[in-house]
Formats: structure tokens, sequence, C-alpha cells
């Protein structure tokens, strides 16, 4: 495997979108249960029972689902930052075999997360819509750990790699302003 100047930000900016509110609710997070499948990105109804209607403009919900969301994330956020600079050093020295090794564990970590988000039974429309943005980065970021971990990275993976970067950083942008909206409009800390 080559280096990928774009995979490589996106892993670093890796996992669960880095929220700019410090580790509140990031910006990744699919519907009320979407497919716990790692490529899936259209969230779909959990098959045990209907969800309970959710709030919309509900300060309280939102901070709540917020705060819910955000404690997943900090519960990882050791791990994330020293996978972001296992990724980073062995990327820069060549240590193939090893950044292949980080590079699934990175994925673990990111199917775990989304288990846990799809778990969360949240309250607001609005934490609902992080949610699945939120989920939605985390598959993307394993699709293109998949892509950049194969043996040989063709031309064409390459380019679907740099198209996946741009998504995954765009998505990622979108989510962290959409936290930070709520966070101001709803003063949650």
């Amino acid at each position: 495997m080559t280096k990928y100047p774009l995979f490589i930000t996106a892993v670093l900016a890796l996992f669960l979108s880095g929220c700019d509110n410090s580790d509140k609710a990031t910006s990744e997070a699919p519907g009320n249960a979407a497919s716990a499948t790692a490529t899936s990105s259209q969230p779909t109804a959990p098959a045990t029972q209907a969800p309970a209607p959710l709030s919309t403009g509900n300060g309280e919900d939102i901070k709540t689902d917020l705060s819910a969301m955000g404690e997943i994330i900090n519960n990882n956020e050791a791990e994330v930052n020293k996978l972001r600079e296992n990724v980073q050093w062995f990327n820069d020295k060549d240590e193939q075999g090893m950044l292949q090794e980080t590079l699934a564990k990175s994925r673990k970590l990111q199917e775990s997360a989304n288990r846990q988000l799809l778990a969360l039974k949240l309250k607001s429309e609005e934490g609902q819509a992080l949610r699945v943005k939120m989920v939605d980065a985390n598959k993307l970021a394993i699709k293109m750990a998949e892509l950049a971990g194969q043996e040989n990275v063709s031309d064409s993976d390459k380019q679907e790699l740099e198209a996946l970067g741009k998504e995954f950083l765009a998505l990622q942008m979108e989510t962290m302003q959409d936290v930070n909206a709520l966070a101001v409009e709803y003063d949650w800390k």
C-alpha cells in the first residue's frame, strides 16, 4: 500500500467525526436504528418494536441526546487518539504490516461505536439526524480503511479513496456544524 494523503487526513480525523465542542456528540449519527452492517448507509427500523415518536425542537430532549452520543465519543477518545497517532507514524515509516493492523483496530472501534450509537434510545429528531450522520461517517471511514488496506491498490481504488475521503470530510464538517449549532441554540455544554 502506498501513501494516500487525503486518506491519511481522513483517518486522522477518524471516527466519530470528532466534534468541536470537545467530545460532545460528534457528527455521526444514523437513524433510530440503522443497519449494523459496516457498509450500509440506509437506516432501518429495529425488528423488535416500533420506536417511540421523536420530539422536534425540545431542548431537553436534544441535550439528552447530545450527551448520550457525547458519552460514546468520550469513552472512545483515548483509543481513537492512539490509533490516529499510530496510523500517521506507521504510514510515515512505511510500516505496512503495522498500518494494516492499526486500520483493522480502527474498523473494530468504529463498528463498536456504530453499534453503541444505534442502540441509543434517542428522544429528538435532531439527535436522530446527527446519529445518522455519525454512523454514515464511520461507515465511510471503514470503507476507506478496507480499500486502502488492500494488498494492491489500483488507480481506480485511489480515485475512489480520494472521493470517499472528500465525502467523509464534508460529512464530518457538516455534522460538527450541526452539533455546534444545536449546542449554542439549546445551551448544551
